[in-house]
């Protein structure tokens, strides 16, 4: 009876604690993400935090589990981190989706499934799993505490009483502090109008964020193993996997062999075989073609996971393979002809990523799963998804599509959609400066006036927030500084940049300039 009482006291303080932590992160995201979002280093410190708090309640179990929770609490602040490197919003979703992941590889293999041993049905179910796991948030916490014999406790009634007799001290002292030194009593006085207006919602913020918090840490616990049988495989006869992989190796061969007729011929054959422009071929079809070779993979996948015909099954889903091959051939080769005819943009930049890992894996299915060794696919299929990202953040696809569109434009005397490359944010700005001199005039002179309305110093007010600091704004506000009269004289009327005020109707004005 004793050892089951001193058990039940663990499983009480340990469930007082995790709520404690999850309160304390709850107020972290409150000052961390109030008023500044998630994009800077605001998160990269709360990841911080919830790894060191997941940590601390894992310190009693297994050092090899440890290790899981400090390697992909290691890579969640490494992909918050890219939020810190580049300004680019199109990233922000990718590094979520990053962290994301972490939470269910933490989650899965808290299931003791390891990770070179996991399948897609683990993934999946552990994306599943993670929602259900978050959602109840802090009642799991709640209901595990004994009330009755918390609120009788003489610590707990010794923190009330002191906190009581507490309170009128603090307050005489802080009226005497605010008495004493005026720049103190302003900070008292506008923390006081905020308790009263700001209150609800940083309430709710706190709430919002500690509810999530208890669930990531919940998710953190070893789970016991159970023997329970998973889900019967679905099993295809031999006419079935005929019929479905015949008819899509049909389908796929046939479309192969029209594009082999142009895909390697120039612009006649192009213009000749489709009835298109060489721009209207390159403007269609490249992101269609990339949807079709993701399906496809996804149905090979949910094939190779049921019961069929192997001896069917493989052969055609080869043919699959070399045929989804020769199609992201067709869409590079469209991609080629888009730049040529619209220059460059970030969505086709992040599309080439995504199609670069989409090749990698169908490889690797062919390989693995073909082969009827699937160990490790499902999970390098993830970790060179996290892997991707990674890279593409790290080579700056804005300063990409600056350099490229930059560079057509001086060697084919093409149009420049200088507010698109402005639009790209403080990731090109240093590229855009660097060939800005090769550009013709009017081009300098819009450029020049978009930069200067967006990162100089005597137009714009830099935020001071260490929350929502960015190398990329840095590094571009200070090249703007540096090259500041370079850009005055290229904006056409630098006198009269300097004397407006930083309002946006007086600035779109300054377009007229280069008119």
């Amino acid at each position: 009876m004793e050892a089951l009482s001193a058990k039940q006291t663990l499983k009480n303080d340990t469930s007082m604690e995790t709520l404690a932590a999850a309160l304390l992160l709850g107020v972290a995201g409150d000052i961390l993400f109030w008023d500044s979002g998630l994009a800077g280093p605001g998160l990269c410190v709360w990841i911080l935090l919830l790894g060191g708090a997941s940590y601390y309640f894992n310190f009693y179990v297994s050092k090899a589990w440890r290790k899981v929770l400090l390697v992909w609490a290691a890579v969640a602040i490494a992909a918050s981190l890219l939020l810190v490197l580049r300004a680019s919003m199109q990233l922000t979703p990718l590094v979520l989706l990053v962290i994301a992941m972490c939470a269910v590889i933490v989650l899965m293999q808290a299931g003791s499934t390891k990770l070179i041993e996991a399948k897609l049905r683990d993934y999946m179910h552990a994306t599943w799993r993670l929602p259900m796991r978050v959602a109840p948030g802090l009642f799991p916490l709640l209901s595990r505490l004994q009330w009755r014999g918390f609120s009788n406790s003489p610590r707990v009634l010794g923190l009330v009483k002191g906190a009581l007799l507490a309170m009128p001290i603090l307050l005489v002292f802080v009226a005497l502090f605010s008495t004493a030194d005026a720049n103190y009593a302003r900070y008292v006085t506008s923390f006081i109008d905020s308790l009263g207006f700001a209150a609800p919602q940083h309430l709710l913020l706190v709430l919002l964020v500690a509810w999530f918090a208890a669930g990531l840490l919940r998710c953190t616990q070893r789970e016991p193993l159970t023997s329970t049988p998973g889900p019967a495989r679905l099993f295809l006869g031999g006419e079935e996997t005929l019929m479905i992989m015949g008819s899509l190796t049909l389908l796929f061969v046939s479309f192969v062999v029209l594009q082999a007729s142009y895909l390697f011929g120039g612009q006649a054959v192009i213009e000749s075989s489709t009835g298109m422009t060489v721009a209207d071929y390159a403007r269609r079809g490249f992101f269609e073609l990339i949807v079709i070779a993701s399906l496809t993979l996804v149905v090979l996948l949910c094939l190779s996971s049921v019961q069929c015909s192997q001896r069917i099954f493989r052969p055609l889903a080869a043919v699959l393979v070399a045929c989804v091959f020769v199609i992201l051939v067709s869409a590079l080769q469209r991609l080629s002809l888009y730049i040529e005819s619209f220059g460059l943009s970030l969505s086709r930049v992040f599309a080439v990523a995504f199609m670069l890992w989409l090749a990698g894996n169908l490889l690797s299915f062919a390989f693995t799963c073909l082969r009827g060794r699937d160990r490790g696919f499902a999970s390098g299929l993830v970790v060179s998804g996290i892997v991707t990202i990674f890279l593409v953040a790290l080579i700056n696809p804005a300063a990409i599509v600056v350099r490229v569109n930059l560079e057509r434009s001086t060697q084919t005397n093409s149009q420049i959609d200088w507010i698109y490359l402005l639009n790209l944010g403080p990731d090109g700005v240093p590229t855009m400066l660097g060939q800005l001199e090769h550009l013709p005039e009017h081009v300098q002179c819009h450029l020049a006036n978009g930069l200067l309305m967006r990162y100089s110093d005597q137009l714009v007010s830099q935020p001071g927030d260490w929350r929502t600091w960015n190398y990329s704004r840095e590094k571009a506000f200070t090249v703007v500084s540096e090259a500041h009269a370079q850009l005055f004289s290229l904006s056409g009327r630098g006198q009269v940049i300097a004397n407006l005020q930083p309002v946006w109707p007086q600035r779109l004005a300054l377009f007229s300039l280069c008119s």
